[in-house]
């Protein structure tokens, strides 16, 4: 009886399992043909340029399987909106589960395509060089990393101008500053040396002044000194003059005779 017992519960545990299995496979078929429809529906929008929708059934399709293809496609539709900076991983990611060569070389494309539109040049140039590597003669890819290896040279040449300009700019401002300087530093030592000079006239003139002030005292007091002088002219003048009258008075009366008397005593 164990043994047949035994029997009986391995042969429904293999039924179980045949079971599951089953039922597995026909969700992954109704996953996949759902993912397929979806995927399906989304390029429908995505040709009729409705890049929103298309991305909405592309979304769904990747949470319904995570293909390659539906991720690959919902690159594109974020792309085909401008929105670059999302679109890079999802064509990273496509070009890590594509099935083969040709899928993910145009992966590695569009991604390079993404990079460039985001303005990163070296990015692009490298994703470019790794779709070449799958898929050497594809003349897309050539010819868009020759573009970005071209506007990466004009980039450089770019900077390279711009800095050269700057260092011009700087050599020119710091030439400009010195000769600030030294127009500064020479305002000031002929502000000082006006200064100096205005300080030696002023002196000068007070020395003038002073020497004027001087002159003009002798002057004056040669002046004074003269006018003392005719004055005590004057009175010498004066006392000469009359002691002339004396003597003449004197003179006078020595030359008087006496008058004679007619009558005698």
């Amino acid at each position: 009886m164990r043994n047949i017992q035994t029997s009986i519960s391995s042969e429904m545990s293999k039924k179980r399992v045949l079971s599951l299995i089953f039922f597995t496979l026909f969700a992954l078929n109704i996953s996949a043909q759902s993912a397929h429809n979806l995927i399906r529906e989304g390029n429908t929008a995505f040709e009729k340029k409705q890049f929103a929708e298309a991305e909405e059934f592309y979304r769904k399709a990747v949470e319904a399987e995570g293909s390659g293809k539906a991720v690959y496609n919902l690159g594109n539709a974020l792309y085909a909106q401008g929105r670059y900076e999302e679109a890079i991983p999802k064509y990273a990611d496509a070009s890590r589960i594509a099935p083969n060569k040709s899928a993910k070389s145009g992966s590695f494309h569009n991604l390079g395509n993404a990079h460039f539109q985001n303005g990163e040049l070296e990015e692009a140039i490298e994703a470019y060089k790794d779709a070449l590597r799958l898929n050497p003669s594809d003349s897309d890819t050539k010819y868009n990393l020759a573009r970005a290896q071209r506007q990466q040279r004009q980039q450089k040449e770019q900077e390279q101008k711009q800095e050269q300009q700057d260092q011009e700019n700087q050599d020119d401002n710091k030439e400009q500053q010195e000769n600030n300087e030294d127009q500064e530093q020479q305002d000031q030592q002929e502000q000082q040396e006006n200064q100096e000079q205005d300080s030696d006239e002023q002196q000068q003139q007070q020395q003038n002044q002073e020497q004027k002030e001087g002159q003009d005292q002798q002057e004056q007091q040669a002046g004074e000194s003269q006018e003392m002088s005719r004055e005590e002219a004057m009175k010498l003048l004066q006392i000469m003059e009359q002691e002339e009258q004396n003597v003449q008075k004197k003179m006078q009366l020595k030359n008087v005779k006496p008058n004679k008397s007619d009558k005698d005593w």
